[in-house]
C-alpha cells in the first residue's frame, strides 16, 4: 500500500507509491466510487431511463429528484399511499424516448401547501410499512429549495430515499500535529445503535441540516452534539474550506435492477471545514450516535481507507482532506484530476 515517508529536504510526511500500489494500480479513485460510481452520461444510459423517474417542480422550472419505477408501482398498487400521491403529482409521462417523468400539480389558492401534503403522504408510507425507510424516522425535515435558493419543500428525513432529492450536510476534519510534526487525525467510530452504517469510522463530527436550519446553526449544534465540543473552545480554529458535490450510488448502472429501494440515486451537496485542535481541546462522547473516537496517524489512515471500515462518504471527505495537504498529489495518485471531478459535481438540483 501507499509508503509514509519523510521528505529529506522538509521534513514532511509525504506518501509514496508502493510496489504493491503499482502492481494493483491502486487508486483512491476506487473508494470515492464506493460513494459515487455514477458516469457522467448517465441520463443516456437506457437502465436509468427504462428504470428511473425524473420529479419536476410544479411549473417544471427544476428537478428536484429521482423516483425508482419499482417505488412508484409499489405506490400505485396501495390504494391510501395512491390517493395522497395523487394530490401531490399529474399523471406520469411516459414520452417515447424519454425519461419517464413526474410533476408536481399546481397548488389553488385555498388547497394545502405542499409541506403538509408531503407530510401526509409521508405518514401514510409510515403506516404502511411497504417502504425499509420509513424504519428510520427521524421526525427531521429536509429541504428543497427552489431556483432562488428559497424553500419550496419541507420534507421528513426518512423520506429522501423515495423520493431521490438532494440532501446537504457539514462534514469537519478534525486533527492535529504531535511534537514530530506528524498529522494526526481524530476519527470516530459510529454507534452500534445508529439507523446507518453502525460501527462504521466517520469524521469528528459530521450532520445533514435538518429543519431549515443554516450551515453555521448546523455546525455548532453536531460539535457540541456529537464530539462535546463548546463554540468558545474551538469558534478561532475552525476553517470552512469548501463543498463537495457527488451523488450516493455505488451500484454498476448498466447491471442495476432497480427493484430495491438502496438502488435509488440520491444527491449531497456537503460543507466541509477543517478544525486544527489545539492540545487543550479533545472530542469526547456526548451521546448515543459515536461509538468511540480516536486519532491516527498518516500510514494508519492510508490503511483505514483502504479497508471497508468507513462510512462511504466519510472516507471522501478524508481523501478530499489529504488532496488539500498535498499528501495526494498528482505524482502518487494516476486519477487525480479525476477525482476532484467526481467530488465536485455539477449537479442537476438546485444546491445551496
Amino acid at each position: 500500500m501507499s509508503e509514509v515517508k519523510i521528505c529529506s529536504a522538509t521534513g514532511r510526511e509525504v506518501l509514496v507509491r508502493s510496489e504493491e500500489d503499482e502492481n494493483t494500480r491502486f487508486s483512491y479513485l476506487d473508494i470515492i466510487k464506493k460513494t459515487d460510481s455514477l458516469s457522467a452520461n448517465y441520463l443516456n444510459d437506457p437502465n436509468f431511463v427504462n428504470n428511473n423517474i425524473i420529479l419536476y417542480s410544479h411549473d417544471k422550472s427544476f428537478i428536484f429528484g429521482y423516483m425508482i419505477y419499482s417505488t412508484y408501482k409499489k405506490i400505485l398498487n396501495n390504494d391510501n399511499l395512491q390517493i395522497h400521491f395523487g394530490n401531490l403529482f399529474s399523471e406520469i409521462d411516459c414520452s417515447e424516448n424519454k425519461s419517464m417523468s413526474l410533476t408536481l400539480k399546481p397548488l389553488s389558492s385555498n388547497q394545502e401547501s405542499y409541506n403538509v401534503l408531503f407530510e401526509k403522504f409521508a405518514l401514510a408510507a409510515k403506516e404502511s410499512k411497504i417502504f425499509k425507510c420509513t424504519e428510520g424516522w427521524r421526525n427531521e425535515k429536509y429541504t428543497l429549495y427552489d431556483n432562488n435558493k428559497t424553500p419550496y419543500i419541507m420534507l421528513e428525513r426518512a423520506m429522501t430515499t423515495i423520493f431521490g432529492i438532494v440532501t446537504f450536510g457539514i462534514h469537519i476534519n478534525g486533527f492535529f500535529f504531535d511534537k514530530n510534526s506528524n498529522l494526526r487525525m481524530w476519527i470516530p467510530r459510529r454507534s452500534a445503535t445508529k439507523a446507518t452504517w453502525p460501527l462504521k469510522l466517520d469524521n469528528v463530527v459530521a450532520g445533514g441540516l435538518g429543519n431549515g436550519d443554516s450551515v453555521d446553526k448546523t455546525l455548532w449544534k453536531e460539535l457540541k452534539e456529537e464530539a462535546n465540543i463548546d463554540k468558545s473552545d474551538i469558534e478561532d480554529r475552525v476553517k470552512m474550506v469548501g463543498c463537495l458535490t457527488y451523488f450516493y450510488f455505488s451500484k454498476d448502472l448498466t447491471l442495476c435492477s432497480f427493484n430495491d429501494e438502496d438502488d435509488v440515486i440520491t444527491a449531497e451537496q456537503e460543507f466541509i471545514y477543517d478544525i486544527e485542535f489545539p492540545e487543550t481541546v479533545t472530542p469526547s462522547i456526548n451521546d448515543s450516535e459515536v461509538h468511540e473516537f480516536k486519532h491516527y496517524g498518516l500510514q494508519e489512515l492510508v490503511t483505514l481507507l483502504k479497508s471497508n471500515d468507513f462510512k462511504p462518504n466519510c472516507s471522501l471527505v478524508v481523501i478530499d482532506f489529504l488532496i488539500r495537504h498535498g499528501y495526494i498529489n498528482i505524482t502518487n495518485e494516476p486519477n487525480f484530476s479525476e477525482i476532484l471531478l467526481k467530488t465536485h459535481r455539477r449537479l442537476p438540483f438546485n444546491t445551496l
